[in-house]
Order: structure tokens, then C-alpha cells, then sequence
């Protein structure tokens, strides 16, 4: 009878040793998944933060782009404004010159 108690004690303490050791590594995997969740968040979050980054540049560079063009349209219709100022100044200039009217 003593020798049924002791192993009954004996077999308890390792149920006991067992639920301890499963709960241990269920607290473990818990917190495995925790980590993998917010290594997953991390991660996401990042890639999110470099795609939004990329639409952002290649914004940028379609407006320094449109910029460009623009200056280049600006300079193109200035230096057309200036030749014909310049050929009007020289057709007056002619026609001064060649005028039988000219007082001298």
C-alpha cells in the first residue's frame, strides 16, 4: 500500500513536471509567433514604406521633367521673339535706308 502511494505521489509529480513543460513550451511557441507576427508587420510595413518612397521619386522626376520641358519651351519661344524683333529691326532699318523720301 505505502509502495502505491509512493509511485501515485511519484506519478502526479511527473503529470505535474509534464504540464509544467507543455505549458512552458506553448508559452515559448506563443511568444515564436508573436515574434514571426511582428517580424511579418516589420516587414510589410517597410515595403510599403519603400513602394510609397519609389511613387514619390518617380513624382519628383516627372515634375523636374515637366520643368525642364518647360524652360526649353520658354527659352525656344523667347529666342523666336528676339529673331523676329531682330528681322523687324533690320526690314525698318532697310526700308529707312532705301527710302527716296529720306531727308539728309
Amino acid at each position: 500500500m505505502q509502495q502505491q502511494r509512493a509511485a501515485l505521489a511519484q506519478q502526479r509529480r511527473e503529470l505535474l513536471l509534464r504540464q509544467h513543460q507543455v505549458a512552458q513550451q506553448r508559452g515559448w511557441l506563443l511568444a515564436a509567433g508573436v515574434g514571426v507576427g511582428m517580424l511579418g508587420l516589420l516587414l510589410l510595413s517597410t515595403y510599403r514604406y519603400y513602394r510609397q518612397r519609389h511613387k514619390l521619386d518617380a513624382q519628383r522626376l516627372q515634375t523636374l521633367r515637366a520643368e525642364a520641358e518647360t524652360q526649353r519651351l520658354k527659352a525656344l519661344l523667347d529666342g523666336q521673339a528676339q529673331e523676329r524683333q531682330r528681322i523687324s529691326q533690320e526690314m525698318h532699318d532697310d526700308l529707312g535706308r532705301a527710302s527716296p523720301l529720306s531727308f539728309t
